[in-house]
């Protein structure tokens, strides 16, 4: 790379943030070429399709930069492992989650492309845990559609920055997914109200740390970082850099008693709850004995597994981390 004239694998989510990222996108733009960086604008019609020209551009790339929220992030960050480049993240989604765990959050996308071209021109880069994902049967993941094989013929290994869930988090995400209103915070809160009345009753097999255990819960978190969903502190002492995961399980609680305690995610203050254990691990296997659903139009198909807000497949699966397993340009 020559300091002077870096090239760039670019992703942007013009639509994220409430259509915040299209303005950052084109900011992000102009203020790379002000900088005098060559920029690869791999951002496609899909994410899929995003992924296949990053994966190619990234062959001869000096760093990945993404323009959006937690989607963007987790997108960027499996090309950027996958071809040990750093990793530049532009804030511009509606919650940030991933940006805010690692300390790169802020609103002015200006001051985001320059702070990441000063740190790429200086080789200045800080080792970020991530969470090894295998697993999941990954069905319309833009990983499994657009991601091309590697060498060995296999999958290529998925990474979240954030948080994996399963369970009741998860149902709520795929729930607030599929809809375009309203944006942001009120979204998933009131998508947890319309999956209180159908919530799973579950019981997992977890694997943790290479011990089994089984249990019934309402939700099984694996966090990386300590935020999701825009805000929720599911895991208020994650840490990116400490080499190990947050297993955050919330026992089954009586929808009024969810209702009652759903509130203090916000602040953290839902792990002083005597049905919420959060304990540290570095490897957790997942998976479902059994599970009596009264919503029959996803009865037998699968508890979903998500990931910085991102469809990783069902269950089950396998998370590990891997210590200092990507460079973020900070």
């Amino acid at each position: 790379m020559s300091a002077a004239d870096p090239l760039v694998c670019l992703l942007t989510n013009p639509v994220s943030g409430a259509g915040r990222g299209r303005g950052a996108s084109e900011t992000a733009r102009r203020e790379l070429a002000r900088l005098g960086v060559r920029v690869f604008d791999a951002t496609g019609s899909s994410a899929s399709r995003s992924l296949r020209r990053a994966h190619v551009a990234a062959e001869g790339a000096d760093a990945v930069v993404v323009v959006g929220g937690d989607g963007m992030a987790h997108l960027g960050a499996e090309v950027a492992a996958a071809h040990d480049l750093p990793l530049g993240l532009v804030p511009a989604g509606t919650g940030d989650d991933v940006a805010r765990g690692l300390g790169l959050a802020g609103r002015d996308p200006a001051q985001a492309v320059r702070r990441v071209v000063t740190a790429l021109r200086e080789g200045r880069t800080r080792g970020v845990d991530v969470l090894a994902v295998e697993g999941g049967d990954g069905a319309g993941s833009p990983e499994r559609n657009g991601s091309p094989r590697p060498p060995d013929g296999g999958d290529r290994e998925r990474v979240v920055l954030g948080v994996v869930s399963a369970g009741f988090d998860a149902l709520v995400n795929e729930r607030a997914n599929s809809w375009r209103w309203p944006r942001g915070r009120a979204r998933y809160v009131l998508a947890v109200a319309r999956e209180l009345p159908v919530r799973p009753r579950t019981t997992y097999r977890l694997v943790v740390d290479g011990v089994p255990e089984t249990r019934d819960a309402l939700l099984v978190a694996l966090a990386n970082t300590s935020s999701f969903g825009g805000g929720m502190r599911i895991a208020p002492d994650a840490d990116a850099g400490d080499g190990q995961l947050d297993l955050v399980v919330v026992d089954p609680l009586p929808a009024l008693e969810i209702a009652r305690v759903f509130p203090r995610v916000f602040s953290g203050g839902h792990v002083d709850h005597p049905a919420v254990s959060v304990r540290r691990a570095r490897s957790v296997e997942v998976a479902v004995v059994e599970e009596d659903r009264e919503d029959k139009r996803r009865a037998g198909a699968g508890l979903p597994v998500y990931g910085d807000g991102e469809r990783l497949g069902t269950l089950p699966l396998a998370v590990q981390v891997r210590p200092r397993g990507l460079r973020v340009l900070a």
